[in-house]
């Protein structure tokens, strides 16, 4: 479950981007306690749109390629993580998360894992038919 609805979220967004409220008088008005979501929220909905903002339910597979992509533009373009986040349309905290895997374990550590729990038994080759031959 969400903390903020993406009704609430697209409410906000529109609000400020209406030009006459600032971050902080949004804090106080809607008690939250700081403005860092609500500027996420902005970056997200400038780059992307207000279609953005709705939450998805499905989970995302993301490829290496696409992995390094977003390590490589963070690293590169010296843009903060909402940036880059917003840019690829991804969450900021995911974004930390493969830099930070990136740092520690390098390009194999991005790569995806195998699912599921291990077999426990080794399979066994099928024996070979004896050819018959005739003499």
């Amino acid at each position: 479950m969400t903390k903020y609805s993406s009704k609430f979220r697209a409410q906000v967004v529109q609000e400020y981007l209406s030009g006459r409220v600032s971050y902080n008088t949004l804090c106080t008005k809607y008690s939250m306690p700081s403005k860092t979501p609500i500027m996420k929220w902005v970056e997200q909905a400038r780059t992307h749109g207000l279609e953005s903002l709705q939450r998805k339910h499905t989970k995302t597979v993301y490829s290496l390629e696409q992995k390094l992509a977003v390590v490589d533009y963070y690293q590169t373009s010296g843009a903060g993580m909402i940036s880059v986040a917003a840019h690829f349309g991804i969450n900021a905290s995911q974004v930390a998360a493969w830099v930070k895997i990136f740092k520690t374990e390098g390009v194999a550590g991005l790569k995806p894992k195998p699912r599921g729990r291990r077999p426990k038994m080794k399979h066994k080759k099928p024996k070979q038919a004896k050819k018959l031959g005739c003499v």
